[in-house]
């Protein structure tokens, strides 16, 4: 049985049911000023996002975390639940927290409620916030809850060219996935009755997969760690920091190579949430 310790204290409180995403990139030189004054920033087509970043200016590029909210919550709540902005201002990271449509996601068969183009709103994002302070695109990681957890393995596995890995809590895996080598990590509460874990009937009505076998739907090669936790819907304590620090270390350029046709799946338990904030 795996079990993450030690990194309490890089995130906040658990946070329940909704549906969230984010992303990180970090490393090389690329456009953009030296400091970015955080705020919302509004995209060409009108859809917007937040943007924090570290306060010490600097001209080399760093990590960006895209953190998208989950279903019926916003951009605030994300920034709220996930404590990203502690998180990147210790370890010198960029985050851009999104707002989706209707406060949804098109995640391929869970939650939107009109057919939007989330992976170009990504890729909007990514492109923006490279003009306001550096960030590296060989370096963009996933991070999300619920239908945002379902849109980072969307993004992970429809856009390789974008995405280094990915971070999913309380989410699940909703379109095919065999054709592009992808690393995730996947925290879910065996006892979530609204993304259940086995899979069935949950939000909405909406009926997920078995998220245990998600390794074997990836291509080979993939990196696929999971730990599950006695718990429900929600954000762990422990979730952001174990999660970033192990997504952190890839590059856009291909996951490692682990032994075997698969990755094999890693399950265990994180420490207890602690209330939930609704």
């Amino acid at each position: 049985m795996w079990v993450l310790i030690g990194v309490r204290r890089l995130a906040r409180r658990p946070v329940a049911a909704g549906l969230i995403v984010a992303a990180t990139l970090g490393g090389g030189l690329v456009a953009g000023r030296a400091g970015a004054a955080p705020g919302t920033r509004t995209l060409a087509g009108g859809r917007v996002y937040i943007l924090h970043a570290p306060a010490q200016a600097t001209a080399l590029a760093r990590p960006l975390v895209i953190a998208l909210h989950g279903a019926n919550q916003s951009a605030t709540t994300m920034q709220r639940m996930s404590g990203l902005d502690s998180y990147s201002d210790a370890a010198h990271l960029v985050v851009a927290y999104g707002q989706g449509v209707d406060g949804r996601w098109n995640a391929g068969g869970c939650c939107a409620s009109r057919p939007q183009d989330d992976i170009g709103y990504l890729r909007a994002v990514v492109a923006d916030v490279a003009r306001v302070t550096p960030i590296d695109p060989t370096r963009v990681y996933v991070l999300g809850f619920s239908n945002g957890g379902m849109m980072a393995w969307r993004a992970a596995c429809a856009a390789p060219d974008l995405v280094a890995g990915a971070g999913v809590v309380s989410g699940a895996l909703l379109i095919p996935c065999k054709q592009t080598k992808v690393r995730v990590f996947h925290v879910h509460g065996t006892g979530d009755a609204t993304v259940p874990l086995a899979g069935g009937k949950g939000f909405e009505g909406h009926t997920f997969p078995d998220s245990r076998n998600e390794a074997a739907q990836v291509a080979p090669g993939s990196a696929v760690r999971t730990f599950w936790w006695a718990g429900g819907h929600a954000w762990p304590a422990s979730a952001t920091g174990a999660i970033m620090l192990w997504l952190t270390p890839a590059r856009r350029a291909g996951p490692p190579v682990v032994p075997g046709p698969h990755s094999t799946p890693r399950s265990g338990v994180l420490p207890a949430p602690g209330p939930v904030n609704r």
